[in-house]
């Protein structure tokens, strides 16, 4: 049961760490959209920069999540390992 909540953590763990610059990005973009339809295009290029920003904090949780994975693969191919030579 342990590892199933350790599991269920860091899957936890790292939703909110992809999502959450997904949510901030669409919640200034959201806020930027309503400022534009207010007052034309002023704070455009800092939304669209900032935007663009944002993709480059996705690329590390995602490279290290593809790490996690494979760590965890790593895990589970050594275990089967040792039971089949367990077995033979």
């Amino acid at each position: 049961m342990r590892s199933n909540l350790g599991d269920v953590f860091a899957v936890s763990l790292i939703t909110v760490i992809v999502v959450a610059p997904a949510l901030l990005t669409f919640a200034l973009v959201w806020h930027l959209h309503l400022q534009f339809v207010d007052h034309p295009p002023a704070q455009f290029s800092k939304a669209l920069t900032f935007v663009s920003m944002s993709f480059f904090f996705l690329f590390p949780v995602r490279t290290a999540y593809r790490s996690y994975q494979s760590a965890r693969f790593k895990r589970t191919v050594d275990r089967l390992e040792r039971l089949w030579q367990q077995s033979i």
